[in-house]
């Protein structure tokens, strides 16, 4: 890989204005993009609509299907509550339900304080089984630990897209 094949994009409109033609024209320039991140989905959001949860799920229903139309990996950064859910690391998830029900995989990357360098991210979805892992921040860069989830986990087992975002 080169440098080349990764690019940073500062400004969009927002899905209801303009966003989803804006990736469509990148698609169309660069056909060989595998996956796109926006940073953050507060960023693009719509605003236009009656109730949280329909917001929610509406906003992340059209970037997946604009992700599932090209067979392409969109990654959403969103925040989590400052109040935090001590049973639940997916109650933390800022926003309604309406979030997770659009969204094929969720990840969170949880610390137990700011500075920590260590953070157990948790991951659920479709097709993926509940799992969680113990990661370390060193160097710029996180580092795979161990499986904290009950059930026993080889390495092989761990789906490319959670070894490419936790290593």
């Amino acid at each position: 890989q080169t440098d080349d094949d990764f690019e940073i994009a500062v400004r969009s409109s927002n899905i209801g204005g303009g966003l989803i033609d804006q990736l469509e024209n990148y698609m169309t320039e660069h056909p060989n993009t595998r996956l796109v991140m926006l940073d953050t989905l507060q960023i693009v959001r719509n605003g236009i609509y009656d109730n949280a949860y329909s917001a929610d799920y509406s906003d992340l229903r059209v970037l997946k299907e604009f992700a599932d139309n090209h067979s392409i990996a969109l990654m959403v950064v969103h925040h989590t509550r400052k109040a935090r859910d001590p049973d639940d690391v997916f109650a933390n998830i800022s926003g309604t339900n309406g979030l997770m029900g659009a969204c094929d995989t969720v990840f969170v990357l949880d610390k137990d304080k700011r500075g920590d360098k260590y953070a157990t991210l948790s991951v659920t979805g479709r097709d993926v089984e509940f799992q969680e892992l113990r990661l370390l921040f060193s160097d710029g860069e996180w580092e795979f630990i161990e499986f904290l989830s009950s059930d026993d986990f080889e390495e092989t087992e761990v789906p490319a897209c959670i070894q490419a975002v936790a290593g």
